[in-house]
Order: structure tokens, then C-alpha cells, then sequence
């Protein structure tokens, strides 16, 4: 017998786009009240509206802060999980079809299998981040991408550590960015720091 979560398909309300909405919904994955919410990534070429379910296009999971694309995002990070050799940066050259009707897009789950790299991707979410489980045929690599500026990247065997720094400019007085080292640039600055933690490699049977 199924839970309530897993009859819930999060894609409902988010084939939107800026000259049309249906919901202007995100597909998130995360606990109610989470730090942290998270999705599949369909383009980067449509600004805040990132995702679209007609598009079976996987660029990673990306994980975001977007209350609505009409506010926009801020200290979000894509992760691309590929195989084999990194010819580019440009995530048009990265990026992988997918089965959308294969793909389980859920509240609490997340499960994308990449075709172009023949990898599993899976992904459940915890209050301040998320356990994600990665299988492919060969040895994957990670590839980050964050919104501004990645900072203090810190990489070892076992685990992964960065900070990821978002500049918001205001006109309230009462933020001031103390990065730039100018006070007086009333712009803010919102800092997230992720560390990630690396199990063996998983080989798909």
C-alpha cells in the first residue's frame, strides 16, 4: 500500500513559462520547512523558470531557494553527475535526455535516470540538506555549479566543502555588504555553506 507522498506527482502546476502560467509551482523535493529545497533542472536559458515538465532534459539537481520565479532564485547549486571525460563547461554540452515517464518526481523522493550517461540518480531530502544516491555503469564525476561566486572549495576522497556567495542588491540601508569591503555599498549578501559527503562508488547492475 502506497503513503499519501508517493501518490503525489510534484510536476502538476509547473508547465509555466514568463508569458504563461499554469500554477507558477516548482516540482520541490524537501521537508516542510526545510533550509533547503530541491529539483531536476530542465534549462539554464529561461532564467527563473528553470524547470519544465514537457522538456526531458536533466542538467542535475539543483538546489534552490525560489519561493516564485517572479522573485527569482538566490544562492542555488547545480549538481551534474556525468561520466567519462569533461569536454565542456557549458551545461548545453553536459546535459542528458531523460524518461519523463519513467522519472519519479515525489515530495519526499526524487529518481532521474540519465541516457546520454547511463546514470541513476536518486534523491531524498533531510532539514538542511539532502542524501543523494548516484549508480552508473562506469566511475561518475560530479560537476558544480553555483549562482555567483564559488568560494573555498575544499575537495578530499571522503568529502566536498564550499561556500556559495549570492549578492542581492537594496535599497534598505540596514544590509551592507561587509565581503566587498565597501559598508557603504548597501547591497547584502546571503552566504550558504555546503559540505558533501562522498560513500564508496555505487556500480548499476
Amino acid at each position: 500500500m502506497r503513503t499519501h507522498c508517493q501518490t503525489i506527482d510534484t510536476r502538476w502546476g509547473s508547465d509555466n513559462h514568463p508569458h504563461y502560467s499554469h500554477g507558477n509551482t516548482l516540482p520541490y523535493t524537501g521537508v516542510p520547512f526545510g533550509m533547503n529545497y530541491f529539483l531536476p533542472q530542465t534549462t539554464h536559458e529561461q532564467g527563473a523558470w528553470f524547470f519544465n515538465p514537457n522538456l526531458p532534459i536533466f542538467q542535475g539537481f539543483r538546489l534552490t531557494h525560489q519561493p516564485s520565479p517572479w522573485i527569482g532564485d538566490y544562492a542555488w547549486c547545480l549538481i551534474t553527475p556525468i561520466t567519462g571525460n569533461i569536454a565542456s563547461s557549458d551545461l548545453f554540452r553536459r546535459q542528458s535526455s531523460y524518461s519523463m515517464k519513467e522519472a519519479v518526481f515525489q515530495p519526499h523522493y526524487l529518481r532521474i535516470f540519465s541516457e546520454r550517461y547511463q546514470i541513476q540518480s536518486e534523491l531524498v531530502p533531510s532539514r538542511y540538506g539532502a542524501v543523494m544516491r548516484f549508480r552508473a555503469t562506469e566511475k561518475l564525476t560530479l560537476c558544480f555549479h553555483a549562482a555567483k561566486e564559488l568560494e573555498d572549495l575544499t575537495l578530499t576522497d571522503q568529502t566536498c566543502h564550499f561556500h556559495i556567495l549570492d549578492q542581492a542588491h537594496t535599497a534598505d540601508t540596514s544590509y551592507s555588504s561587509i565581503s566587498s569591503g565597501n559598508l557603504a555599498s548597501r547591497s547584502r549578501t546571503s552566504l550558504i555553506s555546503i559540505k558533501i559527503f562522498f560513500s564508496p562508488f555505487l556500480a548499476m547492475k
